[in-house]
């Protein structure tokens, strides 16, 4: 029906914190913004990870923020490492040491391949209009929910906004901050209006285009900018020409189409409309992956890279006519990638950049070298397994013996069967992958269906420890390195271990899984 609203949801009152990206970095680059903030900002998150290791609760937090605990009665749909953090494992633990690290290696890959650097001073605010004229063409009204006490934007008097995408250096829009109290006194009447918005940037709607608009051609039907004032960085932005930019809108072929929903071609219409979508998203990565590498090589002035940007920009106003030809295939092929780009990884031809990602990507490749320095970490037999252990032989000597016994022929069986998912030639990365891949959970699942109607007289947390104790003398004896010979034990009774640690250490973690649950998240 016509003049309906469907109110599909709400915002937040407490606005995202917002991240950098490489796309907006390389913009701020062109604006004028110095190189060092950007290198002291992936600094200051290097330490953070590097040290997150030594700070139980933070290094918590992190890695809960990625993962979550399932509501599941199945020990094999659990996240090993948020467990092992649950339940206050020490990082002396061999498994729990390779795991905390490979989670650096992890965030420290996404930091050099995306550059999601987090500004303190930035969030994603909603695009909204100002439909009571108060604001002029190059000023804005913000509110950043709970926390604008915290931060007294109107300080500075100036944010920058940028839209996400953006491909032009003049998207990046300076904005003048008004106050609450500023807009009512230019109008006591309208200007109560601005003191009831909880989250959200106003954006003037005077002139021949809105600032929305100016944004790679936003609008306000629920378009979000990232929103910025930070000193340093609002006032580093220089001013630069606008750049006359028009998407030539055509009819929409698809939009024109009357469609029978009964009729026999509506399946074929759909497959058409499904593939026609899928080029469209396969052209528009091509234009936008050129675009990244022709802002950073010199071989390219800056009217060919706005040439490309406006591809990209008609491309997404006009999915249904693309805007790259074989001839930008030629023209425009980019056979040496900058070192940094994610492509240059697979191909040969690469050069070093200078420009400030190329900065980042360095820094980042350095701390990936050195890793965790295990040398500084004394792996121990755990003193809450020891006695564990010590128990059940005060109770029964000649049965532990019999269980010790069994227990390294089958993690015997297991690294035969472990070390050949893998070959030499194999990368860390690609053997995790194998493993991954062979070792389902189906395979676990096996094994500790075997332990369990075997000892299904004798307290599992006891024999879960002794297989432990086994994994860490082979280990000893065979002098091997890495979480390889724990990988069995942990994924077999990992439930078990970490009750043993979490009993020892303070948490009480409960037998029944979906009190686990309930415990942990509160």
């Amino acid at each position: 029906m016509y003049n309906t609203v469907d109110v599909m949801g709400w915002d937040r009152a407490k606005p995202t914190h917002a991240y950098l990206s490489t796309g907006f970095i390389a913009l701020l680059e062109q604006r004028g913004v110095p190189n060092d903030f950007f290198t002291k900002l992936a600094q200051k998150e290097i330490d953070e990870l590097l040290s997150i290791s030594k700070d139980y609760r933070r290094l918590f937090d992190r890695y809960s923020a990625r993962a979550f605990l399932r509501d599941s009665s199945c020990i094999f749909d659990d996240d090993i490492l948020l467990r092992m953090l649950q339940a206050n494992v020490p990082l002396n633990e061999p498994m729990m040491l390779h795991k905390v690290n490979k989670f650096i290696k992890d965030e420290l890959r996404l930091f050099k391949e995306k550059s999601k650097f987090p500004v303190s001073e930035s969030r994603y605010l909603r695009m909204l209009p100002d439909h009571t004229g108060l604001l002029k063409s190059d000023e804005a009204y913000i509110a950043i929910g709970n926390e604008s006490c915290h931060y007294d934007v109107g300080r500075l008097g100036k944010i920058i906004a940028i839209r996400n995408p953006s491909y032009f250096p003049q998207d990046i829009r300076k904005l003048k901050i008004v106050s609450t109290s500023d807009l009512v006194r230019r109008c006591p009447t309208k200007g109560k209006f601005f003191s009831g918005i909880l989250a959200g940037i106003v954006l003037s709607t005077k002139g021949d285009k809105s600032e929305a608009e100016m944004m790679s051609g936003g609008d306000f039907d629920g378009d979000i900018a990232w929103c910025c004032w930070n000193e340093i960085l609002v006032e580093s932005v220089q001013e630069c020409e606008e750049y006359e930019l028009s998407s030539n809108t055509g009819n929409d072929p698809w939009k024109q189409r009357l469609i029978d929903y009964e009729s026999p071609s509506w399946t074929n219409l759909i497959i058409d409309y499904t593939m026609h979508h899928r080029h469209d998203k396969q052209t528009l990565g091509k234009i936008a992956t050129t675009l990244e590498m022709m802002r950073d090589s010199p071989r390219f002035t800056s009217h060919e890279v706005n040439a490309i940007a406006k591809k990209a920009f008609i491309q997404v106003d006009n999915p249904y006519r693309s805007q790259w030809t074989e001839t930008d295939d030629c023209k425009y092929r980019i056979s040496c990638k900058p070192h940094w780009h994610r492509l240059a990884q697979r191909n040969s031809y690469t050069y070093r950049s200078n420009k400030v990602l190329g900065q980042i990507f360095d820094m980042l490749e350095d701390v990936g070298r050195k890793g965790f320095d295990y040398n500084d970490v004394e792996l121990q037999m755990n003193i809450h397994i020891i006695q564990t252990i010590e128990k059940a032989e005060n109770r029964n000597r000649d049965r532990v013996e019999l269980i010790r016994k069994d227990m390294l022929q089958r993690l015997r069986t297991f690294n035969n069967r472990y070390s050949s998912m893998g070959t030499k030639q194999d990368s860390d990365e690609e053997f995790q992958k194998r493993l991954t891949r062979k070792a389902t959970k189906d395979f676990f699942k096996q094994y500790r269906s075997e332990i369990e109607n075997i000892y299904k007289d004798d307290d599992m947390k006891e024999v879960i420890s002794i297989l432990y104790e086994q994994t860490y003398f082979h280990q000893r004896k065979k002098m091997m390195r890495g979480e390889g010979p724990y990988v069995f034990a942990w994924e077999v009774g990992h439930d078990n271990l970490c009750r043993i640690f979490a009993d020892r250490g303070g948490v009480g973690v409960t037998v029944a899984r979906g009190n686990d649950c309930m415990i942990f998240r509160g």
